[in-house]
């Protein structure tokens, strides 16, 4: 069994849909940065600038395999 508690240290959170997109409503204009976890593969950071017309998408690649393990870096 195990658990997974995340706290963030703002009012945004979400979690991704089955097709890994996701929508963080109501954000300011102003530069962000986006924090993804993933509980094998750690911490991803991308820098955002939202604006009144609102943000360019914002993607992520978690290195994992297709059994789920993180793909190592090859040479």
């Amino acid at each position: 069994m195990s658990a997974v508690i995340v706290v963030t240290p703002n009012r945004w959170s979400t979690k991704a849909d089955e097709s890994g997109h996701f929508v963080l409503p109501d954000v300011r204009p102003g530069t962000y940065t986006v924090v993804a976890w993933h509980k094998s593969a750690g911490f991803f950071r991308k820098t955002v600038r939202v604006t009144n017309a609102g943000s360019d998408a914002v993607e992520f690649t978690i290195p994992l395999s297709d059994d789920g393990t993180i793909q190592q870096a090859r040479k």
